[in-house]
């Protein structure tokens, strides 16, 4: 995996997701209060909603335009992070 981020997530709750043929994961740190608003909200819908975010934010780009952006992104995430498979 190709991490675009410096928080360890090993042990964060995982999402996967494909978008224009990149597979991403959405992770969300257990226990957050992220997490517990996510728990509320059925697991298809909170899919749904990262792609969305991805199609806004990184656009149909290359994989590595993608990392590039990723980085930019999670940079000041806490709680949560998309990650490239």
């Amino acid at each position: 995996m190709t991490v675009q981020h410096d928080l360890e997530t090993s042990s964060w709750l995982a999402f996967p997701f494909e978008v224009n043929g990149i597979n991403y994961v959405s992770k969300v740190k257990p226990n957050s209060s992220m997490s517990k608003r996510i728990s509320a909200v059925p697991e298809k819908i909170f899919i749904s909603l990262n792609v969305d975010c991805v199609r806004e934010l990184i656009g149909n780009v290359s994989r590595d335009e993608a990392i590039a952006k990723l980085y930019e992104i999670n940079k000041s995430a806490s709680e949560a992070v998309i990650e490239i498979v």
